[in-house]
């Protein structure tokens, strides 16, 4: 009896084992080779393919530090002093504010 999970387990039993994760794709159907009747095109690699020069490096790290893009605008409707008044919190916030001696209360 035919069984769906056997050509998936011949796949993962037939897939080598990678030295780079950004070489080697798993993901046939992004290959342009793909024949459009559905079948897979047979290579030496399997169900691999190489990836893109773009591709070539490993990357396993993101970069970080690039979130923070200063708008006025965007930071005075939340944090600023009519923001604060709006509610209990941002009243409560000016008034500790007030109360510490702080000459800037706000945005």
């Amino acid at each position: 009896m035919f069984s769906i999970l056997q050509p998936l387990q011949r796949m993962v039993q037939a897939q080598p084992a990678r030295a780079f994760s950004s070489l080697l794709s798993r993901a046939p159907f992004l290959s342009p080779m793909r024949n459009p009747l559905g079948a897979l095109p047979t290579t030496a690699a399997g169900p691999f393919r190489l990836a893109g020069p773009v591709q070539l490096q490993q990357t396993r790290f993101v970069t970080y530090g690039q979130e923070y893009q200063p708008s006025v605008l965007k930071r005075k409707r939340k944090f600023g002093f009519l923001k604060r008044l709006r509610t209990i919190g941002g009243r409560n916030c000016l008034a500790r504010r007030m109360l510490k001696g702080r000459k800037k209360l706000s945005w």
